[in-house]
């Protein structure tokens, strides 16, 4: 019984929202669009429903909350359903069992079941045989009835079967098929991996015995090189002990002439040593030599200037002595001329005063003059006004003229170099035109070469497409060959299996055959090997074409054994007579063959057909007529009565006239699969021919494909090349262009400037001309006024001579008493500069006696460091004569000494080429030793490899004194090489046979068992498949027995009399046949479901689905507006009937109808006071009932 629901986020139940359903009839109502059939959606969701139609969206997240105009969409849907688990109806050990499902707006999803996260799985599990779930009868919606209504009776079946509960039998019947069927396949694989076991166990058998002998060659080898190891081991130490010998003899004449050399060579080193001392000695006196020399010249340079010195200082007192006696002369002229300046001064005094007073007398005089000399220099000024006035008009006018001639002159030149220019820039301008018709022409032709190589790419690209497209056509085809050549190898290998399994062969020739072949093993004389030549199928050769109707035309007579004569054949019998257990047959080749006639053209089937055994064929078949119909054989057989017809449909007739008809079948005889095999031996020749003709093409396609991408590589290469450097040409041409277009610019614009520059050069001139005009008439009138100044200069002339006459005399007083002024400052100052210069003499005088005293001290220090020097001097000449002497002296003994160490030198190199000769025999000996010692250790190494020990272990076997020994290495070599080649002409050989043999055996034993296994489950599978399908027999009678009786009663109930039927459409197959509905409401006749009115329909399928109920029931159902197309009297009807259903389960119903709200113990009503959300209430009868009338 469901509890409680609750909904969050699903569809239009924006807000979480719970609904609580008590027992007995629960209706949910409300107007359309206002969410009810969400509620039942919840529930099926809930419940484990994955189609998206089924709950009316496009997509799973659709269920999720999509926003309203005043609500936010959400990100999650939430739904839950608690349930009443107290009779345990689900299998879970708690009371109440919460079941939750959610949903993300990613798509992602959980299951939870109280609380524990869960599956889908799970959740159907948890349903499955109660009619619960997303797909049981438990949901109702009048969807769901129109589609039981429209189902055909194999999908009414699915109902059925989940009300009789054997869709969890159908469940493990699907997976026991499912694992029977991977158990035959399992079997298959396991009979050929034993069949393949059974070829390796024998190949392996083969390979081990083949192992076994190689193995005791591979031991005696093993021997022979322990043996031949030996000798050639002792042969090399004795061979490495004599020459260590030798190099110990040599060794002991090397120590002796070393211990001389080191003799003689510790003579040499002293004598040396002493030669080296000499020498040092030398080295020490020559450098005290060349000092003493440097401190000689040193002193010497020293001396030298310390006489220079002295001179100077003789120089120095002398000057200073001749100074002191001039200070002493000046300073007594300076006081004689002091006493002679004072008389001047009183003398300059009184002859200031007389001219004073002739020097006012003058300034009178001149007054007067200059007051008449500057009315006419008033005149003057004037006069020199109006002169520069026309002597600037005239500097103007000339000014203008020189600007204009330097204009015109200007003018000329820019003109004269415009000129210049426009020559410059039309020759520029037609060799950049010249150039870039040159670059245009080669940009052309860069243009048609890339072109060119474009569209050779583009046909080695279209080239490539069609080589791909051949390829891959070939590839195709290689794949269809493969393929034809998989089925074909297949077939024969199916056929080949057939022939040496005997396959259709009877068995008394089977045993025969067997038997043949015993004996030819070992009695090869016998007369069954020897007298019988094998099977006629075997030793006739037929045309696939043809093998049906040669088949037909022997008869038991494919599986006769043929014998070489009558003779043979009794000697047959009498051998066989015993033995035989069936029945064979026996042909003799002596019988006479049958001979054609030559009075018709007829083919038989002997000439059709090939044998190595001559006379077979016309034997058995050339009384055997081929032709092509019935009408051909009834005509012929009027003429040939005594021959056998046969036409290519395969009727025969029968020399006693009896016909043989029907139809043949290909490749059943034995003949067929003879002939079939040859022919499919050689189309997989003539496919494995086609294969290598193919992959031959494919690799010349693959190649010419590799030069065409080879070559495109080229081409682009080139194209990359040429298009870089069209780039670049273009950026040159650009650059010319550009060039151009400038010069072309200069051009025209060194035209108008040179057009506007001889305008200017026109105005420059006219400009001149007018300039030097006014010139000239102002130059006139500055004459006239120069006249008229030159009158009045000639007064104020006059007038200033006598001015000039009385100034000077003026002047000359004034000089005179400047004269005396001065002479009187003079006198003055001569006086004050005589008293200084006196003072400055007395203080010069005693300078000069101090430094003149400072020069003494200084020459009488320099004289006794001179006579120092001199005596240092001195010393050191005696020392050098002392040094030249030992030093002599020393060179003769280095002389002596170098001629002892050349006479040592010659012994010492004498006694080094001997031991240069010792240590080059020793050098022999060693190589000769390290030589023998390589051959030891390539010997050892050898026989590491050949023997495969370690080096421990070759070393013990070399050191055993028990074994053969090599009494003659040459018949050991031999006897090796005999082995060697014994085991190559061997062959490859399989050396881990015996153990692979063992495994092989193993592995077989343990597939045979796991075979045996395969087969125990496969006959498990099959039993316990018969058991679900006994099973499912008589759950599905019994529940269909049961609905039948409710099925009527409610239909009876519902049309309130009437006749309804279950019926199955075949009764033979009971778990797979399709139900039907067969209804007769009253007062009508019985009808099919699907021609009943859509009311009957409706109640005639509410009544088929409360009969299933009332069968298998369900804790709850829910009805969603099921009774939509019911009017009011049926609604009563239903309304009654559920109320008969309530002792054993729980009705939800979604409704309009006032009836079964009426019929209902509790009302929810769900309204949307927003638009687009959803809420729910709970409501009365009553209260739902007025606003309905009011409405």
């Amino acid at each position: 019984m469901l509890l409680r629901l609750e909904l969050t986020g699903f569809k239009s139940f924006a807000d979480k929202t719970s609904l609580d359903f008590a027992p007995g009839i629960t209706a949910i109502v409300g107007p359309n669009g206002s969410g009810k059939s969400n509620v039942v959606d919840a529930i099926r969701w809930l419940m484990g429903e994955q189609s998206i139609r089924s709950l009316r969206g496009g997509e799973m997240v659709d269920v999720i909350f999509h926003g309203s105009p005043r609500r936010k969409s959400l990100g999650m849907a939430e739904v839950s359903l608690v349930l009443d688990n107290r009779r345990r109806w689900l299998a879970i050990e708690a009371d109440e069992v919460q079941l939750t499902r959610r949903i993300y707006r990613d798509g992602n999803g959980e299951y939870l079941i109280n609380g524990q996260p869960a599956r889908l799985k799970d959740f159907r599990d948890l349903f499955m045989g109660s009619g619960a779930g997303a797909k049981g009868y438990t949901i109702i919606a009048q969807g769901r009835v129109e589609e039981l209504l429209q189902a055909n009776p194999q999908q009414r079946r699915e109902l059925f079967d989940e009300a009789a509960g054997i869709s969890r039998f159908k469940i493990r019947k699907y997976e026991a098929l499912r694992k029977l069927s991977e158990v035959e396949s399992n079997l298959t694989r396991s009979q050929d991996r034993l069949h393949s076991l059974e070829t390796q166990l024998r190949t392996c058998r083969l390979q081990a015995t083949k192992a076994q002998k190689y193995l005791e060659y591979q031991t005696r080898l093993r021997q022979l090189r322990i043996i031949w190891g030996k000798y050639e081991d002792q042969r090399l130490k004795q061979a490495i002990c004599q020459l260590d010998h030798l190099i110990h003899q040599v060794n002991v004449e090397i120590e002796k002439k070393q211990q001389s050399i080191y003799t003689y060579n510790n003579t040499k080193i002293s004598r040396e040593q002493k030669l080296n001392d000499y020498e040092k000695r030398c080295k020490e006196l020559s450098a005290i030599l060349a000092d003493c020399e440097r401190r000689i010249s040193t002193e010497q340079i020293s001396i030298r200037h310390l006489y220079l010195s002295l001179t100077t200082l003789e120089n120095e007192m002398l000057q200073l002595t001749h100074r002191r006696s001039d200070i002493t002369h000046r300073l007594r002229r300076a006081e004689q001329e002091h006493l002679e300046a004072e008389s001047q001064y009183r003398h300059t005094e009184s002859e200031i005063q007389g001219v004073h007073e002739e020097k006012q007398q003058w300034e009178a005089t001149l007054k007067a003059l200059q007051s008449r000399c500057q009315e006419i220099d008033t005149e003057i000024a004037r006069q020199r006004e109006q002169q520069f006035d026309a002597v600037r008009v005239t500097a103007s006018a000339r000014s203008a003229a020189n600007a204009a001639l330097a204009n015109v002159t200007r003018l000329q030149q820019e003109l004269q170099r415009r000129h210049r220019d426009s020559t410059v820039a039309t020759i520029q301008r037609q060799t950049l035109q010249e150039t870039l018709d040159k670059l245009m022409e080669n940009d052309i032709q860069k243009q048609q070469s890339i072109q060119d190589i474009r569209n050779k790419i583009d046909e080695l690209i279209l080239k490539r497409k069609y080589l791909q497209q051949d390829i891959q056509l070939h590839y195709d085809e290689l794949e269809k060959l493969r393929v034809q050549y998989s089925d074909v190898r297949g077939r024969m290998e199916l056929l080949d299996e057939w022939e040496r399994s005997r396959a259709g062969v009877e068995e008394g020739v089977r045993q025969l055959l067997e038997k043949k072949a015993r004996l030819a093993a070992k009695d090869p004389l016998h007369p069954l090997v020897t007298e019988m030549i094998g099977l006629v199928a075997d030793l006739l050769v037929v045309p696939h074409d043809i093998a049906p109707l040669v088949e037909i035309a022997l008869g038991d007579k494919a599986q006769y054994m043929v014998v070489r004569s009558e003779e043979s054949l009794l000697t047959l019998l009498a051998t066989l007579q015993d033995d035989l257990f069936n029945r064979i047959g026996l042909l003799p080749l002596n019988t006479p063959p049958y001979t054609k006639s030559h009075d018709y053209e007829i083919e038989t089937l002997a000439e059709r057909v090939q044998s190595p055994v001559l006379d077979l064929p016309a034997q058995l078949l050339g009384n055997v007529i081929l032709v092509d119909d019935w009408q051909q054989a009834v005509s012929l057989r009027k003429r040939y009565a005594h021959v056998r017809i046969i036409t290519k449909q395969g009727h025969l007739w029968e020399t006693d006239g009896s016909v043989i008809l029907g139809s043949f079948h290909t490749g059943r005889g034995l003949v067929s699969q003879k002939s079939e095999l040859r022919e499919l031996q050689a189309q997989a020749r003539d496919i494995l021919d086609q294969l290598q003709q193919k992959e031959n093409a494919l690799t010349s396609l693959q190649y010419e494909l590799k030069d065409i991408e080879s070559q495109l590589t080229e081409l682009e290469a080139q194209q990359e090349t040429l298009e870089k450097a069209t780039i670049e040409a273009r950026q040159t041409l650009d650059r010319h262009r550009q060039a151009l277009e400038h010069w072309n610019e200069r051009w025209v614009l060194l035209c108008q400037e040179t057009q506007y520059l001889e305008e200017e050069l026109r105005r420059a001139e006219s400009a001149w001309l007018e300039s030097h005009r006014q010139a000239e008439s102002a130059e006139q009138a500055a004459k006239e006024i120069e006249q008229n100044l030159e009158l009045l200069q000639q007064t104020l002339q006059s007038l200033q001579g006598d001015c000039e006459t009385t100034r000077q005399h003026l002047h000359a007083a004034e000089m005179k008493l400047t004269q005396l002024l001065s002479a009187r400052e003079h006198s003055m100052d001569w006086k004050a500069q005589l008293e200084k210069e006196i003072r400055k003499r007395r203080v010069e005088i005693l300078d000069v006696q101090s430094a003149i005293h400072t020069l003494r001290t200084r020459y009488q220090e320099a004289t006794v460091e001179i006579l120092n020097k001199e005596m240092r001097l001195s010393q050191l000449y005696a020392d050098k004569e002392k040094f030249e002497l030992e030093l002599q002296q020393l060179d003769q003994y280095c002389e002596m000494e170098r001629q002892s160490c050349d006479e040592f030198y010659s012994c010492f190199q004498e006694l080094q080429q001997q031991l240069e000769q010792l240590r080059h025999r020793l050098y022999e000996l060693e190589l000769q030793r390290q030589d023998l010692k390589n051959q030891h250790q390539y010997l050892l190494i050898r026989l590491q490899e050949e023997l495969e020990v370690d080096s421990q272990g070759l070393q013990s076997l070399l050191d055993t004194k028990d074994g053969e020994v090599a009494s003659n290495p040459d018949s050991l070599v031999q006897e090796m090489d005999e082995l060697k080649q014994k085991m190559t002409r061997a062959g490859p050989v399989n050396l881990e046979a015996v153990d692979q043999l063992r495994l092989l055996e193993g592995e077989y034993q343990t597939h045979l068992s796991q075979h045996q296994d395969l087969q125990q489950a496969h006959r498990t599978l099959l039993e316990i498949i018969d058991q679900l399908n006994k099973d499912s027999c008589k759950l599905f009678l019994d529940m269909l027995a049961a609905v039948r009786s409710h099925f009527q009663d409610l239909f009876r109930k519902l049309f309130g009399g009437g006749q309804a039927d279950i019926v199955l459409e075949n009764e033979a197959d009971v778990l797979e046949s399709g139900v039907d509905i067969i209804a007769r409401p009253p007062g009508k006749e019985l009808r099919s479901l699907s021609l009943l009115s859509g009311g009957e329909k409706t109640l005639t399928a509410i009544a088929l689905l409360l009969a299933i109920f009332r069968t298998k029931p369900s804790p709850f159902c829910i009805l969603d507006e099921v009774d939509a197309a019911l009017d009011e009297a049926n609604t009563v009807r239903l309304a009654s009937i559920l109320r008969e259903f309530l002792n054993i389960s729980q009705f939800i119903i979604v409704t309009h109808k006032k009836r079964t709200m009426a019929a209902a113990d509790r009302l929810w009503g769900v309204t949307m006071t927003d638009q687009g959300v959803s809420r729910v209430l709970p409501l009365r009868f009553e209260e739902w009932e007025s606003p309905a009338q009011a409405a």
